[in-house]
């Protein structure tokens, strides 16, 4: 979005922001409906333990302590621009809360059947480069200790119960 962190609410009024505003909802709107964002602000408690909703840089550099971004800053039009949103979504505000397969059994390299093709095509839908074939391999370890990693996780390479539930209720990144 285009915009500077100083920009105060009547600035982002005019013809040209509202014109910015409106085209990162389309943009807001298509990745609510897609993953399931919920259109509401994050406060920075939530962001850190991973919920979803739209969040500032500002916050993320608070939170994460890897930049020092203050954008869009203190004036931007949050209720609006969330608004915005909304109105694209024709009601279907990304609310849903993600159904997670009961989980049956550890998977560890050798197993075999249906838990195992579960995981590997939500793996595949999250966008890693999973062979679905029903077979837990080295490969899947391999997969599953780097996305283990990348959630917090203990990163084993055996998927268990947390393993499982975080396959489908943590943020895509």
């Amino acid at each position: 979005m285009a915009g500077f962190a100083r920009q105060t609410r009547k600035d982002w009024a005019d013809a040209y922001s509202k014109g910015v505003l409106a085209n990162a909802a389309d943009v807001a709107a298509a990745w609510a409906r897609r993953y399931k964002l919920p259109v509401r602000m994050l406060t920075r408690a939530e962001l850190k333990a991973g919920k979803k909703g739209f969040t500032s840089h500002a916050d993320v550099s608070v939170v994460y302590r890897r930049s020092d971004h203050s954008d869009p800053g203190t004036g931007f039009p949050w209720d609006l621009w969330l608004g915005l949103i909304k109105d694209r979504l024709d009601g279907d505000d990304g609310e849903d809360e993600p159904v997670v397969p009961v989980f049956t059994v550890t998977l560890k390299v050798g197993a075999k059947g249906e838990p195992v093709l579960i995981w590997q095509r939500r793996m595949r839908a999250r966008g890693w480069n999973v062979k679905v074939d029903g077979v837990y391999s080295d490969a899947d370890a391999k997969i599953a200790r780097q996305f283990q990693l990348e959630k917090g996780l203990t990163s084993t390479g055996v998927v268990d119960e947390v393993s499982w539930r975080k396959t489908w209720t943590a943020p895509i990144t």
